[in-house]
Protein backbone atom coordinates (compact mmCIF):
# COMPACT_ATOMS: atom_id res chain seq x y z
CA UNK A 1 0.00 0.00 0.00
CA UNK A 2 1.35 3.43 -0.92
CA UNK A 3 1.20 6.40 1.43
CA UNK A 4 -0.19 9.43 -0.32
CA UNK A 5 -1.37 12.91 0.50
CA UNK A 6 -2.17 16.24 -1.09
CA UNK A 7 -0.21 19.31 -0.06
CA UNK A 8 -0.90 22.69 -1.60
CA UNK A 9 -2.96 21.10 -4.37
CA UNK A 10 -0.16 18.67 -5.33
CA UNK A 11 -0.28 14.89 -5.01
CA UNK A 12 2.55 13.25 -3.07
CA UNK A 13 3.21 9.53 -2.95
CA UNK A 14 5.77 8.24 -0.42
CA UNK A 15 6.66 11.90 0.32
CA UNK A 16 7.72 12.47 -3.30
CA UNK A 17 5.81 14.94 -5.46
CA UNK A 18 4.06 13.00 -8.19
CA UNK A 19 1.91 15.61 -9.84
CA UNK A 20 1.77 19.39 -9.74
CA UNK A 21 -1.60 21.07 -9.49
CA UNK A 22 -3.94 18.20 -10.24
CA UNK A 23 -6.23 18.36 -13.24
CA UNK A 24 -8.66 15.54 -13.82
CA UNK A 25 -10.77 14.26 -16.68
CA UNK A 26 -13.48 11.61 -16.74
CA UNK A 27 -12.88 8.99 -19.41
CA UNK A 28 -15.55 6.62 -20.70
CA UNK A 29 -14.49 2.98 -21.19
CA UNK A 30 -15.88 0.23 -23.40
CA UNK A 31 -15.80 -2.20 -20.46
CA UNK A 32 -16.14 -1.80 -16.68
CA UNK A 33 -12.90 -1.17 -14.78
CA UNK A 34 -12.26 -2.63 -11.33
CA UNK A 35 -9.41 -1.54 -9.12
CA UNK A 36 -6.37 -3.83 -8.92
CA UNK A 37 -5.56 -5.54 -5.62
CA UNK A 38 -2.88 -3.00 -4.67
CA UNK A 39 -3.90 0.64 -4.76
CA UNK A 40 -2.76 3.80 -3.07
CA UNK A 41 -5.18 5.62 -0.78
CA UNK A 42 -5.86 9.25 -0.12
CA UNK A 43 -7.97 9.47 3.02
CA UNK A 44 -10.51 12.28 3.26
CA UNK A 45 -8.90 13.78 6.35
CA UNK A 46 -5.53 14.02 4.54
CA UNK A 47 -6.85 16.57 2.08
CA UNK A 48 -9.83 18.01 3.94
CA UNK A 49 -12.37 16.23 1.75
CA UNK A 50 -15.50 14.23 2.45
CA UNK A 51 -14.58 10.97 0.68
CA UNK A 52 -11.47 8.80 0.54
CA UNK A 53 -9.99 8.05 -2.88
CA UNK A 54 -8.21 5.03 -4.34
CA UNK A 55 -5.17 5.89 -6.48
CA UNK A 56 -3.81 3.76 -9.32
CA UNK A 57 -0.68 5.04 -11.10
CA UNK A 58 -1.02 4.90 -14.88
CA UNK A 59 0.38 6.27 -18.11
CA UNK A 60 -1.77 8.29 -20.50
CA UNK A 61 -0.13 8.28 -23.95
CA UNK A 62 3.13 7.66 -22.07
CA UNK A 63 2.68 10.56 -19.61
CA UNK A 64 2.40 9.86 -15.88
CA UNK A 65 -1.04 10.13 -14.30
CA UNK A 66 -3.38 8.46 -11.84
CA UNK A 67 -6.76 6.82 -11.94
CA UNK A 68 -8.80 8.14 -9.02
CA UNK A 69 -11.85 6.26 -7.77
CA UNK A 70 -13.95 6.67 -4.66
CA UNK A 71 -15.01 3.65 -2.65
CA UNK A 72 -18.66 4.30 -3.58
CA UNK A 73 -17.87 4.34 -7.31
CA UNK A 74 -15.85 1.12 -6.99
CA UNK A 75 -18.78 -0.53 -5.20
CA UNK A 76 -21.19 0.58 -7.94
CA UNK A 77 -23.16 3.01 -5.80
CA UNK A 78 -21.37 6.27 -6.59
CA UNK A 79 -21.88 9.07 -9.11
CA UNK A 80 -20.07 7.20 -11.90
CA UNK A 81 -20.61 3.71 -13.30
CA UNK A 82 -17.57 1.42 -13.49
CA UNK A 83 -17.24 2.30 -17.18
CA UNK A 84 -16.03 5.79 -16.23
CA UNK A 85 -12.61 6.44 -14.72
CA UNK A 86 -11.32 9.75 -13.47
CA UNK A 87 -7.74 10.33 -14.55
CA UNK A 88 -5.64 12.98 -12.81
CA UNK A 89 -2.47 14.48 -14.20
CA UNK A 90 -0.41 17.62 -13.91
CA UNK A 91 -1.31 18.19 -17.56
CA UNK A 92 -4.57 19.51 -18.91
CA UNK A 93 -5.09 16.35 -20.93
CA UNK A 94 -7.62 17.77 -23.37
CA UNK A 95 -5.33 20.64 -24.34
CA UNK A 96 -1.97 18.82 -24.14
CA UNK A 97 -3.08 15.98 -26.42
CA UNK A 98 -5.59 18.12 -28.40
CA UNK A 99 -8.40 15.77 -27.47
CA UNK A 100 -12.01 16.24 -28.47
CA UNK A 101 -15.06 14.32 -27.29
CA UNK A 102 -15.05 10.82 -28.75
CA UNK A 103 -11.25 10.56 -29.19
CA UNK A 104 -9.70 7.30 -28.00
CA UNK A 105 -7.21 7.56 -25.14
CA UNK A 106 -4.63 4.94 -24.23
CA UNK A 107 -4.26 4.31 -20.50
CA UNK A 108 -1.59 1.87 -19.37
CA UNK A 109 -1.58 0.31 -15.90
CA UNK A 110 1.52 -1.61 -14.90
CA UNK A 111 1.14 -5.18 -13.58
CA UNK A 112 0.24 -5.74 -9.96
Amino acid sequence: MWKSCVRNGKLFLLDREIAGPLLSKDLHLDQPFSLPAKVGRLEAEEYGGTVSVNIVPCLIFGKRGFILRTDANEQGRGHHPKTIVEVASDLKLRDYFRLVDGDQVEIEISGE
